[in-house]
């Protein structure tokens, strides 16, 4: 019965349409196609600093922070499924605080020709249901001269079609930020001070900006009006509305290591030509706080099946199945739901937008993803609306919940033309100590 079900919603959508044009996920701000882009048919993108090879303490790398005048080396991953071997280039692109391209030439921030080919390898998926090149960029910062914002962008040299881009952040690390985050009964409420002795800032409202996000939610990303107030050094920020973040709840689990054994998150597994299915159980809102490592979003390749080559090309895909309950049926009527990470995308799309379905009472879709352990979560909205979807129906609020908060701090003194990056803070609720005391 199972099997039919599978074979009835995989076949009412043609082989093409689900492997060669898989929707395109995005995260960003919301504003045009957001901050990160994948194009069609581009799969399970990576993005950490070279020296990021191995998990450590349940974490993959977040967001990819890095220091002006270091010359750090990055690795950028992504498959093309069902693509063959290509040359590509990669270029740096950069912005403003709040992500639009800056006024700099291109000559003004970057030291070369921001046309770059070195250091591309790209091998062949080996013996799985579903074919796909692996690429893999080294990406070295030594050529930037600017701090800020920036997107990487990957293009194809025939025809110059864009198919990954990935934020990036620079700091010149010329001031401290202090920081802590209270823990209310659903909230989370960052408050900080920026730690700058003779900063040359006359107007802190004008000339500086500070953004915080949570976890790698760039598309909730929030920014201050301005400082609460100035005191000495620090330019405090307090009690500000904008950074209070519903705490959410711990992320759920996609275990899609095995296609023999369960993992996990006990989906169940089927093989319907031509890939397999993970199928897992329904999914409510939590009732209440539990609290379990996760990885914040993030995604792990892995396969348990194979020693026959590295994860990265013998890993395979599948379609995961996804299945969420309201407690609030409404919601089937006046709300859209979204299954968000790095495995579906971070910003509302698409393809990571459920169906409702009245006769079960139940969101549902699906999904292809790579084998490996991945997180994600369910997030809502009302219907017609354009502010990031939020979890409070969908998965609570809780304040005990662990997180990771980004805390990044722009300047732009008189007379200069774009927004210098001075400051960049991760701040754990769990792991971080909360060092700014009034």
């Amino acid at each position: 019965m199972k099997t039919e079900y599978l074979k009835k919603i995989f076949f009412n959508c043609s082989l093409s349409a689900l492997i060669i044009n898989i929707p395109a996920t995005a995260s960003g701000t919301g504003r045009g196609e957001g901050v990160a882009y994948e194009a069609s048919g581009v799969a399970t993108v990576e993005f950490r600093h070279e020296a990021a090879q191995d998990r450590r303490e349940t974490t993959v790398p977040g967001c990819v922070v890095c220091h002006l005048g270091a010359a750090e080396r990055l690795i950028l991953s992504f498959d093309v499924i069902g693509g063959n071997t290509e040359s590509l280039y990669y270029s740096f692109a950069h912005c403003n605080a709040d992500w639009q391209p800056s006024d700099l030439m291109e000559m003004e921030y970057m030291d070369g020709f921001n046309r770059i080919y070195d250091e591309e390898e790209c091998s062949m998926s080996f013996n799985t249901t579903t074919a796909y090149a692996h690429y893999e960029l080294t990406i070295s910062t030594a050529p930037l001269m600017a701090s800020g914002n920036y997107m990487i962008e990957v293009r194809r040299t025939r025809d110059d079609a864009m198919l990954v881009r990935v934020p990036m952040w620079m700091s010149e690390e010329l001031c401290g930020v202090a920081s802590r985050v209270e823990r209310k009964e659903s909230t989370q409420d960052v408050e900080l001070a920026v730690i700058w002795p003779d900063h040359g800032i006359s107007s802190p409202e004008t000339q500086m900006t500070v953004a915080v996000w949570q976890n790698k939610r760039i598309d909730d990303l929030r920014k201050a009006d301005g400082p609460t107030f100035v005191r000495r050094d620090e330019i405090v920020y307090q009690s500000q509305s904008e950074f209070s973040f519903c705490g959410g709840t711990e992320w759920r689990w996609l275990d899609t290591r095995s296609i023999r054994l369960p993992g996990i998150s006990g989906s169940r597994v089927e093989y319907v030509t031509p890939m397999y299915h993970y199928t897992m159980a329904t999914d409510n809102t939590p009732r209440a706080y539990t609290y379990r490592e996760d990885f914040n979003g993030g995604s792990w390749v892995e396969t348990r099946d194979r020693r026959d080559g590295a994860a990265e090309v013998v890993a395979d895909y599948g379609m995961a199945h996804y299945t969420f309950a309201p407690e609030d049926p409404a919601l089937l009527g006046n709300g859209e739901v979204y299954v968000l990470g790095d495995a579906t995308g971070w910003e509302p799309s698409a393809g990571n937008r459920l169906t409702p379905d009245p006769r079960s009472m139940t969101f549902t879709g699906q999904h292809l993803v790579k084998q490996g352990l991945h997180n994600y979560l369910y997030a809502s909205r009302k219907i017609g609306e354009t502010r990031a979807p939020q979890t409070e129906v969908t998965e609570g609020c809780y304040g005990d919940t662990e997180n990771d908060y980004y805390i990044a701090v722009y300047a732009r003194r008189p007379g200069e033309t774009y927004d210098h990056l001075v400051a960049m803070r991760r701040h754990n609720t769990l792991k971080t100590r909360n060092d700014f005391v009034m």
